[in-house]
């Protein structure tokens, strides 16, 4: 499924018929949207289903809904997290649209590596 969305990306990106500083911008714009989503534990949480501070996965079960413990889920994004955090870092079109747009705090976007142990106390320290 990644696979295909990513072919569908690559072909919006890349179609001939869209000039390419089109492209480029329509491409910068996915990116920051994916790095803004990443910045956001509260919409991963409410809109997803992913709560990455607990490391808990929403699903239905029989028309019931629960709360999974997934060990692996909190050290999986914390090292998403900082991988989006050094993008940020080098990225200058990718960190001022995540200002303009995503309305974050620039000062925050400068703040240290995120250790797997601290992704509860860093999110909430976050606002």
């Amino acid at each position: 499924m990644v696979s295909m969305s990513h072919d569908v990306d690559d072909r919006s990106w890349d179609f001939e018929g869209t000039p390419r500083a089109e492209r480029t911008a329509i491409r910068k714009y996915w990116e920051s949207f994916c790095a803004w989503l990443v910045l956001s534990p509260d919409v991963l949480k409410s809109w997803a289903g992913v709560d990455v501070v607990a490391g808990r996965i929403h699903r239905v079960i029989d028309g019931v809904e629960v709360w999974e413990e997934e060990p692996t889920l909190v050290p999986a994004y914390a090292a998403l997290y900082n991988r989006v955090r050094f993008l940020i870092r080098r990225d200058r079109a990718l960190r001022e649209a995540l200002v303009k747009y995503g309305k974050l705090d620039p000062t925050a976007l400068s703040n240290r590596r995120l250790q797997p142990s601290a992704v509860g106390a860093t999110m909430s320290r976050r606002g």
